[in-house]
């Protein structure tokens, strides 16, 4: 193997060593925290091809994206993410809340139901904010870097994966936090499910995904913004079911979970 010297996305150290390809594209594993880098790092021309239409872009190559089927599964695992961290509605009740990169709006949709004070989605992409404000959603067009303001509740769900920088992201995010209030972070790691699969993991997404921590990692660089672990879970084996049976999938999301394996974990925190 070639060691590159360059920062890794989870640790900023510079023990890379190329660990799966996708066409042109190679994500570099660190040795010292387990984080997976994109490199070449996406270009800013490359970025914008992705998310100026995300909508467009997504439907092209998930054609269930904006499906029925799919806000009911969406639904179903947000009901389950609580149930997880222990949470019920009262939680959200009188909390202003942000979403940082809202997508379509399916969270905040979820989140109506629970009486918060506010609800704010915030995206890159004009096209997903068109479609939540055209769902009577609360919602702006802008970048992490210029967005300020301050929340009890920020969420941040599939989102720091995006971000070619993550380490400053979590830094701009906990600014956003008013004292005493939270952060709900979602995001794939790199767990022992997803290390089997290499080439094949499902969370490797081309220009979309050039930052996937490992949960050592994210989790120091969350300590080190003083964002304290309330509760976190693992879930998904990587597997979908265009590889294996129902029973299969079912099967190995519940290994993963119970072994705390999961490629995907969420993580309810709490800010001084």
């Amino acid at each position: 193997m070639t060691e590159f010297d360059g920062p890794c996305v989870g640790c900023g150290r510079s023990e890379l060593e190329p660990w799966a390809r996708k066409g042109s594209l190679t994500w570099w594993i660190c040795a010292s925290c387990g984080s997976l880098t994109q490199l070449p790092r996406p270009s800013a021309l490359e970025l914008s091809n992705v998310y100026e239409n995300y909508v467009t872009y997504k439907e092209a190559r998930l054609p269930e994206y904006l499906q029925p089927e799919s806000e009911s599964i969406y639904e179903a695992t947000k009901k389950k993410s609580l149930e997880d961290h222990g949470l019920d509605k009262d939680f959200f009740s009188g909390l202003e809340i942000v979403d940082l990169g809202c997508g379509t709006g399916q969270f905040l949709r979820f989140i109506s139901q629970f009486d918060p004070l506010s609800m704010l989605g915030v995206d890159i992409s004009q096209e997903c904010v068109d479609e939540c404000q055209a769902k009577g959603l609360r919602a702006v067009v802008a970048d992490l870097d210029v967005f300020v303001g301050s929340f009890d509740l920020v969420c941040a769900f599939h989102f720091i994966e995006h971000l070619p920088h993550p380490l400053e992201g979590l830094m701009k995010i906990r600014k956003l936090i008013k004292p005493g209030g939270y952060l709900w972070l979602e995001t794939p790691i790199v767990s022992a499910f997803a290390r089997a699969q290499k080439d094949e993991w499902r969370y490797l997404y081309p220009h979309e995904h050039p930052s996937l921590f490992s949960f050592k990692a994210l989790t120091l660089a969350l300590k080190k913004l003083d964002l304290h672990l309330i509760s976190y879970v693992t879930f998904g084996s990587g597997l979908e079911l265009d590889q294996v049976s129902p029973i299969v999938k079912q099967s190995m999301d519940a290994v993963a979970k119970e072994l705390g394996e999961g490629d995907t974990v969420s993580l309810l925190l709490k800010a001084d």
